[in-house]
């Protein structure tokens, strides 16, 4: 809705996408979280925000397949094809990256695509199927967990810390920034022995976590931070004579909740409403929760900012379109319930907001999408 067709040349594509970000958690419902989103509130201010936006598959990988085939979810022979977790996108299915791509758009990736997250990965240099899935130029990594699963990195993300030395935290007494950040963050969540050093173990893992990220005071070295500079690069790259998509996909604020030295500064003292319905974890552990949820939240939104000022500075802002979402929620503690794979709202109701030409501004629509 809103949405008009360019009638110069073809537009560029921004898609923000920050990973497991409830709806009621971005600067607009005061008496969920009130967040300091100015750049958000910024895209809405100038764009259409749709109040009830929903996933089509509460979990990572399936509502980013349907996302990439714009497909449903389902077991149907013309849903999405990929259904559950651990599972790679099928190379030879359709995607709109490569519909993009054949239609002339130089396309682009960095961070958590979740396309490739069988046991093979995105390979070291993120290129397995990335060609495929019609990704031309790309900085692709696992999960926060899943980028440590093995002894040697398995993604770009991984390969780029593990050439960092010495880590800004060295907590662990390891050389280099990957390993330093294997035993803070862990592998896995689940059962215990999995988790890392920085988390203490709440409904599987990776919430509750008053341990600092090893990036100590580099900011710039942070996941979210670091996969938005390779946007930047990627942008700074890209053959100036096409117009361009480009997908960031954020892998915060999904679990594990570990931030950093400055942004734990940024949230330490504020205060935040306790989980809905919940008698099983203490209203301490609530609001440390929350506070960190909070905290990658607000840094993503700085983040947000450094990649709308860069297309700015190319001077094609007028002609891109920004679209801001997420592939699901995050229960958060309501009804004693952390992660999401549920119906509820928390776990399926997230944000979108579109800027862009034809777009109307300062829209709020309350159509269900």
């Amino acid at each position: 809705a809103g949405v008009a067709a360019a009638e110069h040349k073809p537009p560029n594509f921004l898609l923000l996408f920050p990973d497991q970000w409830r709806w009621d958690w971005a600067g607009f419902d005061k008496d969920s979280a009130e967040l300091q989103m100015p750049t958000l509130q910024g895209i809405a201010s100038q764009g259409t925000r749709y109040t009830y936006a929903y996933s089509p598959s509460p979990l990572c990988v399936p509502a980013r397949a349907c996302l990439a085939s714009a497909r449903q979810y389902g077991n149907a022979q013309d849903n999405a094809p990929v259904v559950d977790n651990g599972q790679d996108f099928p190379p030879d299915f359709p995607t709109w990256y490569k519909a993009l791509e054949s239609a002339g758009y130089h396309t682009m990736t960095t961070g958590k695509d979740d396309l490739t997250q069988s046991i093979a990965g995105t390979g070291r240099d993120g290129s397995r199927h990335a060609a495929e899935l019609g990704f031309e130029s790309h900085f692709r990594m696992q999960d926060k967990f899943a980028t440590y699963a093995f002894k040697e990195p398995w993604d770009q993300f991984g390969a780029a810390m593990q050439a960092i030395t010495p880590c800004g935290r060295n907590e662990s007494g390891a050389k280099d920034l990957r390993s330093c950040n294997k035993w803070c963050y862990g592998v896995i969540a689940g059962p215990a022995g999995k988790a890392g050093a920085c988390c203490h173990d709440v409904s599987g893992g990776g919430w509750n976590c008053p341990g600092a990220d090893q990036v100590g005071q580099n900011q710039h070295l942070y996941v979210d931070d670091f996969v938005t500079a390779k946007g930047e690069a990627l942008l700074d790259i890209r053959p100036k004579d096409k117009p361009w998509v480009l997908h960031v996909s954020f892998p915060g604020p999904h679990p594990p909740f570990i931030i950093t030295e400055g942004m734990n500064e940024s949230i330490k003292t504020r205060p935040f409403p306790v989980s809905y319905d919940n008698d099983q974890v203490s209203a301490e552990e609530q609001l440390n929760i929350r506070r960190s949820y909070a905290s990658e939240i607000e840094s993503i939104d700085k983040l947000f900012k450094r990649l709308l000022d860069k297309v700015e500075a190319t001077g094609e802002m007028d002609n891109t379109y920004v679209i801001v979402m997420s592939d699901h929620g995050e229960m958060l503690g309501d009804h004693n319930l952390f992660g999401k794979m549920v119906p509820w709202e928390a776990s399926v109701h997230v944000p979108l907001i579109v800027m862009g030409p034809g777009v109307a501004a300062g829209r709020v629509e309350d159509t269900p999408v």
